[in-house]
């Protein structure tokens, strides 16, 4: 069969030569056939598969090799493949490079003391930027509680942080008992009404802030009454004058909140897009750089009478005519305008006339507003003194 079958292909061979094909191509072909391929026929080349390295194996061999004390999993991110150690000194994130685990970019504010253990941890996405961040429980050999930060891999730099909490009394990036439950709630304990008393609370992340936002757990309440105050920082759960002064001018410049004096959530959240517009700290409080990008000093109405840049709610009301709020002795050798003594002589007369339960700054802030928009009347109003309708031309 073999001979037959070679007969016929040189038949036809030559019968292609015959008929006008490629003479030089038909030879070759005919060449092949009767004492096989030339040896320049190319042959596919050899290769060769390089073994995949497992970054989990080596995790594990560098865990049990190294004595050290914690690990998470590996962790599958768009900056690359991570994963976090901690040796009793501090924390270290590691990045695979296809062959080795090194140490990553990061940026650690916070350096754990020796004697700390990690209690637990969870890899989750807590802000919903569809990458996942490493979430750590703590505690001190012997300590009777636990802390808790969350580390993020910031983009586009990749570089790990850990992210802030914001409480009532400032931000932290430290937050007792932190937990992160099935439900994705992340929650912890702190001071989340600022009245020096630890309450549990729920941690919802602020994209545009870049922050938690520590809040009540639900079906809790913020504040459990306020308190009344009108010296810096100002900060949620108080509620004064002071307050809705500030309250009144987020407004003018585009927030949508209440003025009604009392500083709870809504304020909060004003007051820290404020500090973020004019890149300073992030507090969520009314503090004295805060305060004086809204009432700078140095005019009648904000004057600055220790000298110290701000012009603060006391002596504000002080030059409104209400001496009490800043003492004679601190305020000596100062000179009231005529403006100003006139409303403070409206504010004292008014005050014989009024009984006890309607006085107060208020009054006197909205006397001396009234005055300073070129209205020329003074009006008593509100809903503790709305029988009052005393005005003046």
């Amino acid at each position: 069969m073999i001979r037959i079958k070679s007969s016929i292909t040189i038949v036809l061979l030559l019968f292609a030569v015959s008929c006008g094909g490629d003479s030089e191509r038909s030879n070759e072909l005919l060449d092949d056939v009767l004492t096989g391929p030339s040896s320049t026929t190319t042959q596919p080349a050899s290769t060769t598969t390089t073994p995949q390295v497992d970054p989990a194996a080596v995790l594990t061999s560098l865990v049990q090799t190294s004595g050290i004390a914690f690990s998470t999993p590996v962790i599958k991110h768009a900056c690359g493949t991570f994963a976090l150690i901690h040796d009793d000194a501090e924390p270290t994130i590691l990045q695979w490079n296809e062959t080795e685990w090194l140490n990553a970019n990061f940026t650690f504010a916070t350096t754990f003391d020796p004697g700390v253990f990690v209690e637990q941890h969870w890899i989750a996405d807590v802000t919903a930027d569809g990458e996942p961040e490493v979430i750590l429980n703590w505690f001190y050999e012997g300590g009777n509680r636990s802390f808790g930060q969350v580390l993020s891999a910031s983009t586009p730099d990749c570089t790990w942080r850990y992210l802030s909490t914001m409480e009532s009394c400032g931000d932290s990036e430290v937050v007792d008992n932190l937990t992160y439950l099935p439900n994705g709630v992340l929650q912890g304990s702190g001071f989340i009404n600022c009245k020096g008393v630890r309450a549990g609370m729920k941690l919802t992340w602020d994209s545009t802030l870049g922050v938690f936002i520590a809040g009540p757990l639900d079906g809790e309440k913020l504040c459990n009454g306020l308190i009344e105050t009108i010296d810096l920082p100002l900060s949620t759960c108080s509620e004064s004058w002071a307050v809705q002064m500030a309250q009144r001018v987020l407004v003018d410049r585009g927030e949508q909140i209440d003025t009604d004096g009392q500083f709870g959530p809504a304020t909060q959240l004003a007051v820290l897009r404020l500090q973020q517009s004019l890149g300073i700290q992030l507090t969520g409080q009314l503090d004295g750089q805060t305060w004086a990008s809204l009432f700078p000093a140095g005019s009648e109405e904000y004057p600055d009478f220790d000298g110290d840049g701000v012009s603060s709610p006391r002596e504000i009301g002080h030059a409104s005519g209400a001496l009490e709020y800043y003492e004679e002795s601190t305020g000596s050798g100062v000179t009231l305008s005529p403006r100003v003594t006139v409303v403070r002589t409206y504010c004292e007369q008014r005050r014989t006339a009024l009984t006890s339960d309607v006085r107060g700054p208020m009054i006197e802030y909205r006397l001396i507003t009234e005055y300073s928009n070129g209205r020329k009347k003074f009006e008593v109003v509100g809903t503790s003194w709305s029988n009052i309708s005393g005005k003046c031309n």
